[in-house]
């Protein structure tokens, strides 16, 4: 008798509240979507920075003086332990004359880091590069 009365006041409890009890359930969907969105999407990340590490062969490290680097640092980091191959490069920021606009320019590099810019519109706002 006691669990016929348990299921029919569970009943008329949310029969009264059919709102509340669709939020409910909405909202649990959506953690479990999230969820397993974002146990999906850890190894696809993963897999994706790899092969662009790998095609682009980007830097371990990045070594950035306010003054420039000279041959004698070329030479210290040159003999540091565990380096197979070393680039050098600059980058220089600077304004576009006559407008409110900045850019950070950088020299080509030759095998680290490498890049490929594939569209660039400075009217339309940010350029649109691609990495390759």
């Amino acid at each position: 008798m006691v669990k016929r009365m348990l299921w029919k006041d569970i009943r008329q409890t949310l029969s009264k509240s059919k709102g509340r009890v669709v939020s409910i359930v909405c909202l649990m969907a959506l953690g479990s979507f999230a969820l397993v969105g974002l146990k999906v999407t850890g190894p696809d990340m993963q897999a994706t920075a790899a092969g662009f590490y790998g095609r682009n062969n980007l830097a371990d490290i990045t070594v950035v003086s306010n003054y420039g680097i000279s041959k004698d640092d070329e030479r210290i980091i040159g003999k540091a332990d565990g380096i197979k191959e070393v680039e050098y490069g600059y980058f220089k920021d600077v304004v576009i004359s006559g407008t409110d606009r900045s850019m950070r320019i950088y020299s080509k590099p030759d095998a680290v880091s490498t890049y490929d810019v594939t569209e660039d519109d400075c009217r339309s706002g940010p350029a649109k590069s691609r990495w390759t």
